[in-house]
């Protein structure tokens, strides 16, 4: 997986200062909440009314969103922050698919919460994504052009520092 070189070296730095070497032992215990998953399955029957699906729904993902938040904060990974997202839209989509089912006044002020988180953290994953995608620049580029992507991508790491400080 791309993006986990920070938390390996830290996790390979705590357990070299107790004296042991990581082992795949070790690795597996280490494994994050099993009950976490970003594509939570739903148990929704036919008896279930409109908004009974809906609200299930809602309810599911909005854990997997703040399950994310330590991450994102901690600047673990960038999948935090993807995965943050994709909840936050599938949240907006169901309120959407759902328009009826709730208040109107209600829905519209759910989605508007909503779709601020979305702008809130937008700058911050187009900068991941910019900075994710750098073999690919520099591969496209010649030799002589890599001190310009240098300076670039650079410009871009301290952006990026200043983007998650205001999302943290």
């Amino acid at each position: 997986l791309r993006g986990y070189d920070r938390a390996l070296e830290a996790l390979r730095g705590l357990v070299a200062s107790q004296g042991a070497h990581a082992s795949a032992d070790l690795c597996d215990a280490l494994v994050a909440d099993p009950s976490y998953t970003a594509k939570p399955e739903f148990n929704i029957r036919p008896e279930h009314t409109a908004f009974d699906a809906a609200t299930r729904i809602v309810a599911i993902y909005l854990p997997v969103v703040r399950a994310n938040e330590p991450g994102i904060v901690a600047d673990h990974d960038t999948e935090f922050l993807h995965h943050y997202r994709i909840g936050l839209r599938k949240i907006r989509l169901i309120l959407g698919l759902f328009d009826r089912v709730y208040r109107a006044d209600r829905t519209q002020d759910l989605r508007a919460r909503f779709a601020a988180l979305m702008r809130a953290t937008g700058p911050l994953r187009d900068l991941d994504v910019a900075i994710l995608d750098r073999a690919r620049a520099y591969a496209m580029l010649p030799h002589t052009l890599h001190p310009g992507l240098d300076a670039l991508f650079a410009a871009l790491a301290q952006e990026r520092q200043a983007a998650l400080q205001k999302i943290a």
